[in-house]
């Protein structure tokens, strides 16, 4: 009966995610309106689809599994998150979008480029993302088909190609607009059902209430006892990995499909009710971790996997209908941030790689721009289906942790790429040389600390951005910067900028 249900509500689900992904087709004018759709939407609406975007599955799928195998302190990882990316959220809306107002980029790889003057810069931060980001795809891949496996009881793999083929069909449709029009339904999808597992699956799910839960999962090990919120009991969450789960999403919250999201906010006066509306969706969305909790004094299985967890808690203990809308909800987190992520991939390569760095070295840069407009929105197109099936590839075999899956790969990527954002949009310092030596050192950092040292994922992504943040400075200061004239053309504009936020009527001349 529930996979009945699951089935009915979950072709409802589909049929309006296709639908949005129609209707952002018919905003598609020119290949920035795909891959960009700078200034086009309110503050709630991209207040949404930033929480979606940065949720996904590991908010409903990986800390919750988290919680079930580790213990309560595993709620910090998704705590310090939301408190790193909130910082990073103000410094994007106050800092980089200025940058961006005033450059026109298509992708942040394009800003890098024309910040340091340089197509190295840019080509290797767009090589770096290319690579890395693809394990962040698969995690968000392997959530909905963890939800579609448990609740339709078929094979993951079999679960895993139908939350591809779902995605793929809209964001080939809509692009940027499919991509957020679709966030946005799924943020308030995924913060009203949030709230609801919170409620049933930890609040009310013993008669006894918090305490029963806690004391039926205490009796199972001092890691779930209650007194082991903040302790360092696992050595996932001891001080070096907290502070680096802080520091890495501050990184992660100026990853090109992250940072894009606050560009497309209509006008300069709403970043302050943007924050605050993405403050509240974000804190009432991680409330669905603590069902986790709720889940180990309720299903009390040690051999099952962590991050089938929530999901057979809801089956188990849920009435089937509220079951089925609530998997449905999940199998939306899982599919929030894999459309982003899997667009700006597959436009990193077409634009970035291709249009700015290939063509301009080729024959085809006698093409006239049209034609060039023509064949990077195929590219790109292509590319979504390449990077999907890529995706499918890396978790076929399902990774023990859904969240130590993302960072595997993705901790490079940020610690490679976000020293370079965030500094250049703050210093006008930072040089190409800079830039460069940062982007490569972060990234072997990263890969020798959690590959050669063993250090965990978070450990290795705090002591990489640390590092290339260092470099960056440090070899600035000892080498050639940027013209007067295009540093003096973008750091002028911030006087300006600021003054928008404070007066009425100041609107961006695109919106």
């Amino acid at each position: 009966m529930l996979a009945y249900y699951v089935l009915i509500f979950l072709a409802i689900y589909i049929g309006l995610m296709i639908f949005l992904g129609y209707y952002g087709s018919r905003k598609v004018k020119a290949i920035s309106d795909f891959t960009a759709a700078l200034s086009s939407y309110g503050p709630i609406p991209v207040a949404l689809a930033y929480a979606a975007v940065w949720s996904s599955a590991i908010t409903f799928i990986g800390t919750p599994g988290f919680i079930y195998g580790i213990g309560p302190p595993g709620a910090q990882y998704i705590y310090l998150g939301m408190a790193g990316t909130l910082i990073a959220a103000a410094l994007a809306t106050y800092y980089f979008r200025r940058m961006i107002e005033k450059m026109k980029p298509l992708t942040l790889f394009e800003y890098l480029g024309k910040r340091f003057e340089s197509d190295g810069v840019m080509i290797i931060a767009a090589i770096t993302y290319v690579f890395g980001i693809l394990f962040f795809c698969a995690s968000a891949l392997t959530g909905g088909g963890t939800i579609l496996a448990v609740v339709l009881d078929v094979p993951f793999q079999l679960g895993l190609c139908l939350c591809a083929l779902i995605c793929v069909v809209y964001i080939l449709l809509g692009g940027t607009h499919g991509t957020t029009l679709t966030a946005v339904v799924q943020s308030t999808i995924m913060t009203i059902s949030a709230v609801v597992i919170f409620l049933i699956g930890f609040v009310f799910l013993f008669e006894g209430g918090v305490s029963e839960v806690i004391e039926r999962a205490s009796a199972q090990g001092e890691q779930f006892s209650g007194s082991h919120i903040f302790s360092t009991i696992d050595r996932t969450f001891m001080l070096p990995s907290v502070i680096g789960i802080f520091i890495g999403h501050i990184a992660y919250a100026f990853s090109p499909h992250v940072a894009k999201t606050v560009l497309i906010l209509q006008d300069k006066r709403q970043v302050l009710p943007f924050l605050i509306w993405t403050t509240l969706i974000m804190s009432l969305m991680i409330l669905v971790v603590w069902a986790g909790w709720g889940a180990r004094a309720y299903l009390a299985d040690p051999n099952l996997h962590p991050d089938y967890a929530l999901p057979t808690l809801i089956v188990t203990a849920f009435h089937p209908i509220v079951a089925a809308l609530l998997c449905v909800a999940i199998f939306s987190a899982a599919m929030s941030s894999f459309g982003p992520m899997l667009l700006t991939w597959s436009s990193s390569i077409a634009h970035d790689i291709y249009r700015k760095y290939i063509v301009p070295r080729t024959n085809s840069k006698t093409l006239p721009d049209d034609s060039l407009d023509k064949r990077e929105f195929l590219y790109t197109r292509l590319l979504l289906i390449v990077g999907t099936l890529i995706s499918i590839i890396i978790v076929w075999d399902q990774p023990e942790y859904l969240i130590i899956m993302l960072w595997t790969g993705f901790g490079a990527t940020i610690a490679g790429i976000a020293p370079n954002t965030i500094i250049s949009t703050m210093w006008r310092g930072a040089s190409k040389a800079g830039a460069i030596a940062s982007n490569i050192i972060g990234v072997v950092c990263y890969l020798f600390t959690f590959m050669v040292l063993e250090f965990t994922p978070f450990e290795a992504a705090g002591v990489a951005i640390t590092l290339s943040a260092i470099v960056l400075v440090v070899v600035s200061l000892f080498t050639r910067k940027p013209s007067k004239d295009v540093l003096d053309d973008l750091f002028d504009v911030s006087d300006e900028y600021r003054k928008g936020l404070s007066q009425p009527g100041m609107v961006h001349k695109d919106s």
